[in-house]
């Protein structure tokens, strides 16, 4: 999981963007069942809130008999500090997570091509930025996607995978593989404007204002948005 300095939530962003790395990968949900996972945040010290971030969650959970205390300590022993980008060679799935903005994702790709190796996959969780134009700008675009979850995660069990005609198919299958193991649902779509979930939801945006529009007199701005 990569996070740029000031991207909002760091502490809590490991419910959103998890990845499993290399041959410790298990069929479980990350991190409580024990899915290996790499955190990594440019700001000094993020990487290390994150994880704190999660140990009180699950110290919180076992308080309230939702989760064993033996289960607490495996999970904590498969969340890994990464300092430097460096740490992340042997993952075989990456996840971005930083600023929504396209420069600062290619660049970032970029860098971790130079790290990963060339199976690895680099996935980014962007809700609305183009997949193709993130590809393009490396030098293996067939393993780039997008995974991209929702929040709050644990119970937005949907997650998109995006993928765009430099996808490579197999790179697709392996993210809905693992979001199943992680107990999401995985839907397939096209690089488009808004993927499914943002495009579907612009329609409940725009359709209020149309109806002010329409009947400026007869409608108040309350009674349109609760309908």
């Amino acid at each position: 999981m990569i996070h740029e300095h000031g991207f909002p939530d760091v502490g809590f962003a490991w419910r959103c963007w998890h990845r499993p790395d290399g041959p410790r990968y298990r069929p479980d949900r990350c991190p409580r069942r024990g899915i290996p996972v790499i955190l990594h945040d440019s700001r000094p010290g993020g990487a290390q809130e994150a994880k704190d971030a999660i140990v009180a969650t699950l110290e919180t959970l076992v308080g309230k008999g939702k989760l064993m205390a033996d289960a607490v300590g495996a999970s904590v022993a498969s969340l890994c500090v990464a300092e430097s980008l460096a740490d992340l060679a042997p993952c075989t799935v990456v996840v971005e997570a930083i600023v929504e903005k396209l420069r600062s994702k290619c660049e970032l790709f970029q860098q971790l091509e130079a790290v990963v190796s060339t199976k690895c996959i680099l996935a980014t969780n962007t809700s609305s930025l183009s997949v193709t134009a993130i590809a393009v700008s490396c030098a293996h675009p067939g393993r780039v996607a997008d995974f991209h979850f929702f929040s709050p995660v644990p119970l937005m069990k949907i997650v998109e995978v995006i993928v765009g005609p430099l996808t490579n198919d197999d790179i697709a299958d392996a993210l809905i593989d693992i979001a199943r193991q992680m107990g999401h649902t995985p839907v397939r779509a096209s690089d488009t404007s808004g993927f499914i979930i943002n495009y579907a939801g612009c329609g409940y945006l725009t359709e209020p204002l149309r109806l002010l529009s329409e009947t400026p007199c007869a409608a108040k701005p309350f009674p349109v948005d609760y309908r």
